[in-house]
């Protein structure tokens, strides 16, 4: 499929559409070159240890986003993320309160104030909700801020709750003993690549050769034991691999791709060529690889849908 500028595009909005189809070229394609999971996935369960920061019951999809927000801002506390303001585009008033919050959230994290900083990251969060969810729902507490024409800043970083609160600052405190330390420059936050023009992609964050996905997820519980234990699912390899195949000139020189367990404070790293060959059960050519999985996206593929 072309747009107007003769670009050939893949018919999916994004990489997360492409990755949940399994009739999708690219889902087929992952999931004949790359089968071998499991190894992996033992791997990874037999290096993440227990769960340190349970659940105290906040929107846990809101908790990761906020958490991600709050890595970001960590490393660059004076670099408000572009994509909290990207759903009010066409309100700049709305877009200058958001950014009156992200000053708030680095000047929080340069003062150490902890609650301070959870709250400006809960808010921020909100805001990147209404660009992923296309609008302000019921739902949301902006939309009663927006129905009250109280969208202000204070507002904003009132809206946290005690257990977004508590939930933020316990994630936020284990990151900075055991993530931060473990992250080199040059770094890239929120990073796209070039095959991200074809199928829209972007990472949580690359440090010096080092691929990261950041999940917050608490795990499953034993039956038996009521203990809970993080695993790792065949769709966040699939992600990851995804990612590594989308920096298709190796932009980034991606050399090690990992995954951050927030909640069990653990980051888990591989070797990228070691561990598709793995995956593979063969050795394999990454440039090759890059190269299909191009031809792929610009070839486009099943609408997306609805």
């Amino acid at each position: 499929m072309a747009d107007r500028s003769g670009v050939t595009r893949y018919r999916y909005t994004n990489l997360s559409a492409a990755l949940r189809d399994r009739r999708s070229p690219l889902r087929e394609y992952l999931d004949r070159t790359f089968p071998a999971v499991r190894a992996v996935q033992s791997d990874y369960r037999s290096r993440v240890g227990a769960i340190v920061v349970p659940s105290e019951g906040a929107d846990p999809a809101l908790v990761g986003v906020a958490f991600d927000l709050g890595v970001r801002l960590r490393l660059e506390p004076e670099r408000v993320p572009a994509i909290a303001t990207i759903a009010f585009g066409a309100m700049p008033h709305r877009q200058a309160v958001i950014r009156e919050v992200g000053h708030e959230a680095g000047r929080s994290a340069l003062a150490n104030d902890a609650a301070g900083f959870a709250r400006a990251c809960w808010a921020l969060a909100l805001c990147v909700q209404v660009y992923r969810d296309g609008g302000i729902g019921p739902d949301s507490a902006l939309y009663r801020l927006v129905r009250a024409d109280r969208f202000t800043a204070a507002d904003l970083l009132a809206v946290a709750g005690a257990a977004a609160i508590g939930e933020l600052i316990g994630l936020d405190d284990l990151a900075r003993r055991r993530f931060l330390p473990r992250l080199r420059r040059p770094w890239y936050l929120g990073p796209t690549f070039d095959a991200s023009a074809l199928c829209a992609a972007d990472a949580d964050l690359i440090a010096d050769h080092l691929l990261i996905d950041i999940k917050t997820r608490l795990g499953p519980r034993d039956p038996r034991t009521g203990v809970r234990s993080d695993r790792l699912p065949a769709a966040d390899i699939r992600q990851l691999v995804a990612y590594a195949l989308f920096d298709t000139s190796d932009r980034f020189g991606v050399r090690e791709i990992g995954i951050y367990s927030a909640r069990y404070g653990e980051l888990v790293t591989r070797p990228l060529r070691e561990t598709l060959d793995l995956l593979a059960g063969r050795p394999v050519d990454l440039p090759h690889e890059r190269a299909e999985v191009r031809r792929l996206l610009a070839g486009g593929g099943p609408t997306e849908p609805v």
